[in-house]
């Protein structure tokens, strides 16, 4: 049963998300949109707070500027790989750069998307859409796994 207000569809609860951004007034834009779109929105304005707040809530994306005082995007990223005991999230970043470097950087961090500065806001809303959708596909991979080696565990003769 598809759950109505949920902003991936299906029946999962609300996705989380880690907005950092050193602009306060795009930190303020996409955080009141992405709460309107469904999303439980949490915001940091350099890296060193959204290493926190990622840790403090494990969200299912991590939504990072390129460029913040306190550690930048990649930074941020390489911080909270370093981290077990969670799932980890997928990261897009957003950048103002157009420089090819940014984008290989991206690329080799494994990066779910890069959104150049400026973005649409509905495109936006469906890349993390899409992010949370493969993440939580993931998941639940994993616990079928899990599940299934369970089984055949207790299936073994004794």
């Amino acid at each position: 049963m598809l759950a109505k207000n949920s902003p991936i569809g299906g029946d999962m609860s609300k996705p989380i998300i880690v907005v950092a951004d050193d602009d306060r007034a795009l930190l303020d834009a996409v955080s009141t949109r992405l709460a309107a779109a469904g999303f439980e929105v949490h915001t940091a304005q350099d890296g060193y707070m959204a290493v926190q707040e990622a840790r403090r809530v494990h969200p299912d994306v991590v939504l990072l500027d390129i460029g913040m005082p306190a550690g930048d995007g990649f930074s941020v990223h390489d911080r909270l790989q370093q981290f077990e005991g969670h799932e980890a999230p997928q990261y897009v970043y957003m950048t103002g750069s157009r420089e090819g470097s940014v984008t290989k950087a991206a690329r080799a961090k494994h990066a779910f998307a890069l959104m150049h500065k400026p973005f649409d806001g509905r495109e936006l809303t469906a890349v993390l859409r899409s992010a949370v959708r493969q993440r939580r596909g993931k998941q639940l991979a994993a616990a079928e796994r899990e599940r299934q080696a369970q089984t055949e565990a207790d299936d073994w003769p004794s």
